[in-house]
């Protein structure tokens, strides 16, 4: 009798007609024709960059249909779309499953770009480590200049300025040998952000940490490191005009926001050295003319660019240069 009910059992269990080889989640049941609405509608969306849309097709797919063909390559677009939506810490759990996954199938194009993704979304929340050992293993394949401008990121999250310099020349010399396709256009750009991200680096480092003379021979020391500095950070824009011609809108509104942040700290080095009443003629007058210097600069620089795209951005830096100018001429002698 048992072995009876046992055998009914089980027959009634089982899907009817073959009706589905798929694996159905956890939480409610699952279709094979969903499994093909979901995978269509969400590549579809993915390759339209609504990723929002992408996002809740193709989470919905990789959570039900484990056993659907798509269910790999969902992960990855999965990933993707959400790295381009800002959600990084999401995106890690289906890029590395996909990349995983890959290794096994030896899918090498495919899982350089899941890396790529990853280490730039490490990169985002600031797993400078994680996102450095990415690139090596990116790295044990090929050599590319993508990789090696994410390892540099990588290296300056972690302080290690020099070796990021050198890795960030290596990338560029690649660059330099590749004709200016989008995709390269778009990592010339990234490459010059970084550049001027070292250079501003380099400026603030301090040039003289050993001042403790007494006024007034220190005096002459602080104001030459101080000139020093601004010397350094005219010389950083240069940088930036010289970006106008080969990096995308993002890499230029990147740049300005970092140069307007350096002239902003620059300004406080001004005011805490201004605070000293016997210092303050000869410091006001060192620091109003370097933000002079670089209002002259921008200025130029505005005439010539007039319609471009760059312009908007390079009159929100000359607002700004000269609203901190302002500031600091303002101090009482």
């Amino acid at each position: 009798m048992f072995r009876w009910l046992l055998i009914f059992l089980i027959l009634w269990c089982a899907p009817l007609n073959g009706a589905s080889a798929l694996e159905p989640s956890s939480v409610g049941p699952a279709y094979p024709e969903e499994a093909g609405i979901l995978w269509r509608d969400g590549k579809s969306a993915f390759g339209s960059s609504n990723f929002d849309l992408a996002i809740q097709k193709l989470t919905r797919l990789v959570d039900r249909y484990p056993g659907y063909d798509g269910y790999l390559e969902a992960h990855y677009l999965l990933g993707k779309s959400l790295a381009e939506t800002h959600k990084h810490q999401k995106a890690l759990e289906p890029l590395k499953y996909y990349i995983e996954a890959s290794i096994k199938a030896k899918k090498e194009h495919e899982i350089r770009m899941a890396r790529i993704c990853l280490a730039r979304s490490l990169i985002e929340l600031k797993k400078f480590s994680e996102a450095y050992l990415v690139t090596k293993e990116i790295e044990k394949n090929s050599e590319d200049a993508e990789m090696l401008l994410i390892r540099t990121q990588a290296l300056l999250g972690l302080n290690h300025d020099e070796r990021a310099e050198r890795t960030l020349h290596s990338a560029t010399t690649l660059l330099r040998g590749q004709k200016a396709a989008t995709e390269i256009l778009h990592l010339r750009g990234e490459a010059s952000w970084l550049e001027l991200k070292l250079k501003v680096r380099n400026c603030e480092r301090p040039l003289d940490t050993s001042i403790k003379a007494t006024l007034p021979a220190a005096e002459g020391l602080l104001l030459d490191n101080l000139a020093k500095r601004g010397t350094c950070l005219l010389e950083t824009m240069t940088i930036f005009y010289r970006s106008f011609d080969i990096a995308k809108l993002k890499w230029i509104q990147s740049m300005e926001r970092d140069l307007e942040g350096a002239f902003t700290r620059y300004a406080k080095t001004c005011w805490q050295h201004m605070k000293q009443q016997e210092l303050r003629p000869a410091f006001k007058k060192e620091c109003v003319a370097k933000y002079g210097s670089a209002l002259d600069l921008t200025m130029s620089w505005k005439k010539e660019l007039s319609k471009s795209k760059i312009s908007a951005s390079l009159k929100d830096l000359i607002s700004h240069l000269e609203k901190v100018k302002t500031e600091v001429d303002s101090v009482k002698q």
